[in-house]
């Protein structure tokens, strides 16, 4: 029986986050009634964003890992209805893909790469995952930049569930289409192009359930049936493709939570052009001296490009922010402190009396709260992910 990883897995190899995330929200949950009234509301809402963060990571694992079709590896089929003389097989420290791809093409010769470096990937949970799942024993140790793989070898290159795990830029950059595309025979990738040609290229067939954290990169000989003729030399690695599937799941990675989290401010920004008639400042400020008038809507205007500005970096720039760069770092840790104070200013610092018995500003107040607890939420998981 060929092992796979599921969600009880994913369970066991992050238990210390699970235990944190659980522990910090029993304690707020315990100390909220002896905290000011305030504060109170803050640990509760605390509480149920760390309960509400863990229930959908786990939710998201069931669905890719235990639901999809994923590891029946039967959308192989659209991609190389042929089986591959030679195939590689890439792993960033847990490889559960060399042995159902072996036993699926058992006469394909398979190359397993161990790009594994425990001085750069210090998580706990791979480490964790290789004592449970280690490599296979004809897997080679290789680095991002040198596969230990002979240019033009195999036929087709896999990298799932692991190009995420390249969390260097470097790293990311030495695993590139171009840089897999060198392992690939010449006349496989021109089989590969002149399928594009007639619209019957692999990238255009989803894989099932497939995340981001998943990434597949083949092509194969098969093309040629479908090419209807050969296609003109290229060269080595010309036209390779990294495709994934999109779905739900692909929403839930920190990358997309970033892009997300960068919209939203960014609409929160341009919220700012109709918020003074919204909140009826010509009436409030009506009676104010010039100064006071201009003072506020001028601070209104550099808050609202504060939002944009803010959202903009992880709207455009949310892989380089998870990069591990020092700039990139700061700048995150940055965004976390900011969108903090403002997450615990939405409890510790309005008063109730603002919103109560008032539907519209009672559903902005929750609306707020919400969303505050998203952002701040979505940036400290990247920080501790960038940092720890």
């Amino acid at each position: 029986m060929i092992r796979r990883s599921g969600v009880r897995d994913v369970i066991a190899y992050n238990w210390p986050r699970y235990t944190a995330g659980l522990a910090a929200a029993a304690a707020s949950a315990a100390l909220a009634d002896r905290l000011p009234r305030r504060l109170r509301t803050m640990a509760r809402a605390g509480s149920a964003a760390a309960i509400g963060l863990l229930a959908s990571a786990t939710v998201a694992s069931w669905l890719v890992y235990d639901r999809s079709e994923l590891y029946d590896y039967d959308w192989l089929d659209a991609l190389l209805p042929q089986a591959p003389s030679a195939h590689v097989v890439v792993g960033t420290g847990l490889d559960e893909a060399s042995v159902p791809l072996a036993a699926r093409w058992p006469a394909s010769r398979q190359i397993a790469v161990d790009l594994y470096d425990p001085a750069v990937m210090t998580e706990g949970s791979v480490r964790r995952a290789r004592r449970r799942v280690p490599p296979p024993p004809h897997a080679v140790p290789g680095r991002p930049d040198a596969l230990p793989v002979r240019p033009g070898l195999a036929d087709a290159v896999f990298l799932i569930f692991a190009a995420h795990e390249l969390r260097q830029a470097r790293d990311r950059s030495g695993c590139s289409s171009s840089a897999l595309g060198r392992c690939v025979r010449a006349d496989a990738w021109s089989w590969w192009n002149t399928c594009g040609t007639a619209r019957t290229r692999p990238s255009s067939v989803r894989v099932p359930g497939i995340s981001s954290p998943g990434r597949v990169a083949a092509a194969g000989r098969a093309c040629r049936a479908a090419s209807g003729g050969r296609a003109p030399h290229r060269g080595p690695g010309h036209g390779v493709r990294l495709h994934q599937g999109v779905g739900v799941t692909h929403l839930l990675t920190l990358t997309s939570q970033l892009r997300l989290v960068g919209l939203a401010l960014v609409g929160m920004g341009l919220l700012h052009v109709v918020l003074p008639r919204v909140l009826d400042w010509p009436g409030d400020l009506g009676g104010s001296s010039l100064l006071t008038r201009q003072v506020s809507y001028a601070h209104l205007f550099f808050i609202g490009l504060t939002c944009v500005l803010l959202g903009a970096l992880p709207l455009a720039f949310a892989g380089e922010l998870l990069s591990g760069a020092p700039l990139p770092t700061a700048l995150l840790c940055g965004q976390t402190l900011f969108w903090g104070l403002r997450w615990a200013m939405e409890f510790a610092y309005f008063s109730p009396r603002l919103w109560r018995g008032h539907r519209l500003r009672t559903a902005g107040h929750i609306g707020l709260s919400v969303l505050w607890t998203w952002v701040t939420a979505v940036f400290v998981l990247a920080t501790v992910r960038v940092v720890g």
